[in-house]
């Protein structure tokens, strides 16, 4: 029984896996405006970042798009646009 608990044991530590690139982009947005997100407001679907979020926070980020752009694919060349 031990030998089960430790195999499982090794996968209690592995994260999401969109949770590296959700602290990226929280990361860009930062050093490009100066505003910080939340992880739960920016969702992940196939090369898109939406990011939900009060509107003028979200106009912020779009007039910053393309700088905080180049930042997150500089770690992750997938991603394609924000929205």
């Amino acid at each position: 029984m031990n030998s089960i608990t430790l195999f499982f044991k090794k996968f209690k530590k592995l994260t999401p896996p969109h949770y590296a690139l959700k602290i990226s982009v929280i990361n860009a947005v930062q050093e490009s405006i100066g505003i910080m997100i939340e992880k739960k407001d920016i969702t992940i679907t196939g090369k898109n970042i939406h990011i939900k979020n009060r509107p003028a926070v979200k106009n912020e980020i779009f007039l910053k798009k393309s700088a905080i752009l180049e930042r997150v694919k500089k770690e992750y060349t997938s991603i394609v646009d924000i929205l």
